[in-house]
């Protein structure tokens, strides 16, 4: 294997290297955790004994840690060398982009920015302008893409508008030229949010200001656009997966019985959470995190997938390095004739090397591709979503 290979593992980072597979904790969230701890403990007294129902300071045993359960990397990419790593990182409702230094473990971590009211996500460093494009979520319905110095704590929106948008990365040949996804989102008359369109892959070229949607497909998802060293377009194409068929009136929901219309919200609130990471109402814990965790069904990138049922159905076909990724997920190169072609099928999450090898994770491994096609293992590592190589 050449170069090195880092991959987020939940709530930690791995690294993959000639010499073997490690992994790194995220000091941010183990100092948050610390904290967590040592204020519960605080107040521990006054949730405890016969006279700790009386109190009017009961809310305090909400502090009880779930550790990894609310923790989790949500986007990671390498910056200026091999050596350090620039992360997105969510604990609770708070959360920061660090630089951490993998070679030395006792060099503190860079702060780049945290907030509690936005929540960042996948992440694209450009090493030629020193700027990093990052999804930034502040509602639960939109989440945009903003630009920043990696040396200053403040950033710019630069996608607006009611729409999903992620997975930002930039293109190598041009640095001004950045790609990501985007869906749409779709609202009825009364403004309230019904579905999501598919997602796309959009090109905003920062020199001309112009927007150009350059890969979309009926009835696909396109998501993880990533270019090779001569700015091909690459990216994964699953199929949509709509909330909604058709369009329900008001005055139809009069009729719906009580229990149909609970079902009903129940159902879309599942869907609200598959695509936003959120719930509908902000009272309790957030479902998608603890179903993400589950070893049958896995929420990834707003699509619930049967991890175990999707397995056996791979391992059936003979597949020799079976994984959880459905075969509907293709891994496709845009070609500058517009003409797609599938690089592989069963494909969560993938990078492309400066050299233009592939490294892309089926769940269960992370398997490189070389120029000519041949297939080796770099490492057997369960459900890796985010990868950079």
């Amino acid at each position: 294997m050449s170069g090195n290979i880092v991959f987020a593992s939940r709530d930690k980072l791995g690294l993959c290297k000639d010499n073997g597979l490690d992994y790194f904790e995220s000091e941010y969230i183990c100092k948050y955790q610390k904290n967590k701890l040592e204020i519960s403990k605080k107040y521990e007294w006054k949730t405890k004994g016969v006279n700790s129902a009386f109190r009017g300071d009961i809310q305090y045993s909400g502090l009880n840690l779930e550790d990894n359960k609310k923790a989790s990397i949500n986007g990671v990419d390498f910056v200026q060398d091999n050596e350090n790593v620039i992360y997105s990182v969510s604990v609770d409702d708070n959360s920061g982009i660090f630089i951490k230094n993998l070679k030395d473990r006792s060099e503190p971590e860079k702060h780049v920015i945290h907030d509690n009211k936005a929540v960042f996500y996948n992440i694209g460093y450009n090493e030629k302008t020193n700027q990093l494009a990052v999804a930034v979520q502040n509602t639960a319905w939109e989440r945009n893409i903003a630009v920043m110095d990696i040396n200053d704590s403040s950033y710019s929106i630069i996608t607006e508008g009611d729409s999903i948008d992620d997975n930002p990365v930039w293109g190598r040949i041009n640095p001004k030229i950045l790609y990501y996804e985007s869906a749409g989102v779709g609202r009825d008359n009364q403004g309230n949010v019904i579905g999501f369109a598919p997602r796309v892959i959009n090109k905003l070229d920062f020199s001309t200001g112009e927007l150009t949607e350059v890969a979309s497909y009926q009835g696909f998802d396109c998501i993880y656009p990533k270019v090779d060293s001569k700015d091909n377009l690459y990216f994964i194409k699953r199929p949509y997966e709509s909330s909604q068929n058709r369009k329900v009136s008001i005055l139809e929901y009069l009729f719906i019985p009580f229990k149909i219309i609970r079902a009903i919200f129940k159902w879309i609130e599942l869907f609200t959470i598959m695509h936003t990471g959120e719930p509908l109402t902000s009272r309790g814990s957030n479902p998608a995190k603890s179903k993400q965790m589950d070893s049958k069904d896995l929420i990834i990138n707003g699509n619930i997938i049967n991890a175990e049922k999707i397995l056996k159905e791979n391992l059936a076909r003979g597949e020799k390095y079976a994984g959880i990724a459905p075969k509907e997920w293709e891994l496709v190169r845009l070609g500058e004739d517009g003409r797609q072609k599938t690089i592989k099928k069963g494909v969560l999450g993938f990078d492309i090397s400066k050299n233009n090898e592939i490294i892309y994770s089926n769940g269960k491994y992370i398997i490189k591709i070389s120029e000519d096609g041949k297939e080796e293992v770099v490492e057997k590592v369960d459900f890796v979503e985010k990868i950079k190589a």
